[in-house]
């Protein structure tokens, strides 16, 4: 199977802002949560609200996810904090109000990085909390059980997905997706909803990942996004040409 052209068309940002994920990966994420569409507003309001800065050197009040990703505020300022802790900060890498509600290239860019930066964040902190649970550093090294548990995350944060992997290790049980998912019933509401969102994500992942691509980056202005050596978040290849198949319309 392959993704649709509003998806697939995300995939040379993907490869080049998301360092150590797999591009289908974050692809699937993208599917779910905006199907494609670069600066959608989420229809309901999420418990982080905060200000995010503007391009002028404002505030904007921002009470809800947004973006490919639908970054909620509290992870658009933890990714600008983590920017700018970096020795080789450049400005042009923060978040602003603009590029998160925002609809071109730059936009789509920055809204694909502050999503990635979570991703791999909220591994980095499960993989450092219960390594027996996230026994891989990198998602691109990670089975489909560390998968699934580091979307729970993405969904409901990686200090509740801890939370519980704590539970269960103080239970005797095997921190795995599918013990969370018979040990926590009613997580997030009857519906469970982490573990659906990242069954249906991983669904998402499983049915259309095929294969790795090879390309050239994304270049012109864009390019500095990526940081002052180029690297940015993504140091894997790059599909510059896709196959008609892959671009087809609905």
């Amino acid at each position: 199977m392959a993704w649709k052209q509003r998806i697939e068309k995300w995939r040379p940002f993907v490869s080049w802002e998301c360092k150590d994920i797999p591009p289908d990966l974050v692809l699937a994420v993208i599917r779910n949560e905006s199907n494609g569409v670069a600066g959608l507003p989420a229809g309901v309001q999420s418990k982080s609200r905060d200000y995010l800065p503007t391009v002028g050197g404002g505030q904007h009040w921002v009470d809800r996810a947004y973006g490919l990703m639908q970054t909620v505020p509290g992870t658009v300022l933890g990714y600008n904090k983590h920017e700018q802790a970096k020795a080789d900060f450049d400005p042009l890498t923060l978040a602003t109000w603009e590029d998160i509600s925002g609809t071109d290239e730059r936009a789509a860019r920055i809204q694909i990085r502050a999503g990635c930066y979570y991703l791999a964040a909220a591994n980095h902190l499960i993989h450092n909390a219960h390594p027996e649970a996230a026994p891989a550093a990198s998602l691109s090294n990670a089975g489909m059980d560390q998968i699934r548990i580091v979307l729970t995350a993405y969904a409901v944060g990686a200090g509740a997905t801890i939370k519980k992997l704590d539970q269960l290790k103080s239970d005797g049980k095997a921190l795995t997706f599918s013990n969370l998912a018979t040990s926590f019933p009613n997580w997030g509401g009857q519906s469970n909803r982490p573990i659906y969102y990242a069954n249906k994500v991983s669904g998402y992942y499983e049915e259309n990942k095929n294969g790795s691509y090879t390309g050239s980056k994304p270049g012109g202005l864009l390019a500095r996004i990526g940081g002052k050596n180029g690297t940015g978040f993504v140091i894997l290849p790059v599909l510059a040409a896709l196959a008609f198949a892959y671009w087809r319309k609905e």
